[in-house]
C-alpha cells in the first residue's frame, strides 16, 4: 500500500486549518519547539526534555503550506540542526516522534517539516499545483 499524499490535499488541509480551526482558538498562542544540542541524550527523561530546546511563537501563518514547510524546515540559527544528530544520521528519524508521543511533548519543528515533506514527496523547491 502506498501512503504518499498529494501536495494539493495537504494544501487543502492547511487552508482548512488556517481558515477554520485557528480562528476558533483566539486565546491560544501558536508555537513551535526546536530541540538543541544533546536532544539524543534526553529522550528518556521527560523532565529534562521538557526543559530542553527553544520555543518560538508564530506571529502570522504563511499563506500556503509550501511556505509554512519552507519556514519550518530551516533550523533556527541558535540551535543545532537535526541533520547533525546521531539519530537522524543513523536513519532513525522516528525517535523525536516516539519521544513526543510517549512523553506528551512537542515534536521539533524541523523534524515535523521533514516528515511532512517526506510523506508528501515534497521538495522545498517544488511548485504548488495549480487549482
Amino acid at each position: 500500500m502506498h501512503f504518499l499524499f498529494e501536495l494539493a490535499k495537504v494544501e487543502d488541509a492547511y487552508q482548512f486549518i488556517k481558515e477554520k480551526i485557528i480562528p476558533d482558538l483566539p486565546s491560544t498562542t501558536l508555537n513551535m519547539w526546536s530541540s538543541d544540542i544533546g536532544f539524543d541524550l534526553l529522550v528518556a527523561s521527560p523532565g529534562d526534555l521538557h526543559e530542553h530546546g527553544v520555543g518560538e511563537a508564530l506571529a502570522e501563518i504563511p499563506e500556503h503550506s509550501k511556505e509554512f514547510l519552507e519556514l519550518m524546515e530551516v533550523p533556527l540559527s541558535e540551535v543545532e540542526s537535526i541533520e547533525k544528530t546521531a539519530w537522524y544520521q543513523l536513519r532513525c528519524a522516528y525517535i523525536p516522534i516516539l519521544s513526543a508521543q510517549h512523553w506528551h511533548l512537542q515534536v521539533p519543528r524541523e523534524m515535523l517539516a521533514k516528515h511532512v515533506a517526506a510523506v508528501c514527496e515534497f521538495n522545498v523547491g517544488q511548485k504548488l499545483p495549480e487549482k
